[in-house]
Order: C-alpha cells, then structure tokens, then sequence
C-alpha cells in the first residue's frame, strides 16, 4: 500500500490545519482510500491577508478544498479539538456537501 499526501491548509502558518491522504492499494487492484486528516480554519485576522491570498478568491479562513475532491472522501480524521483543526468541519458538511 501507498500513501500519497497533499497540504491543503496549515502548511504555512497557524490554522487552517487539512491534509488529504490518498492510500492506494498495490496493482493489480485498483482500491484506494482518500482521506482528510482534519479540517479547521484560520486564526489569523482576514485584515492580515496577502495580496496573493485575496487575489487567488479562495475562501481565506478555510482549506483548499473543492467539491470534486470532496465527494471522494472516505473519513475526516480529526487529531484534537481546537478550531485551527475542526473549525471547518460544519463547512465541509454544510456548504461544500461531505
């Protein structure tokens, strides 16, 4: 089995913590699993914001997460219950459709 995994918030600063994990069986069977481990908002105040940030129309204080990434996810896994790491869970279910 293989893990592939991709930084979807967190990676630079405190909050927004989301990272998808894709676990792929060995060949010649095609399963795989993907999996977000957690998925909490920013801290950070949305008047501290880059210019790249605001430019690229993202929602600032939640994951890069899009639908078509969603309706793949098996399970959020959650790590510990602080807002930079479950704040967008009614997000993830509430707007985006997990």
């Amino acid at each position: 089995m293989s893990v592939h995994s991709t930084v979807l918030g967190g990676a630079r600063d405190v909050g927004r913590s989301c990272v998808h994990l894709r676990f792929t069986a060995p060949r010649p069977s095609p399963a795989c699993a993907d999996v977000l481990l957690d998925c909490g908002i920013s801290v950070k105040p949305l008047n501290t914001a880059s210019v790249a940030e605001l430019s690229a129309g993202e929602p600032l204080h939640f994951p890069r997460l899009g639908r078509g990434l969603v309706a793949g996810i098996s399970a959020v896994l959650v790590t510990h219950f602080h807002l930079d790491h479950v704040g967008g869970l009614p997000w993830l279910v509430e707007t985006l459709g997990y």
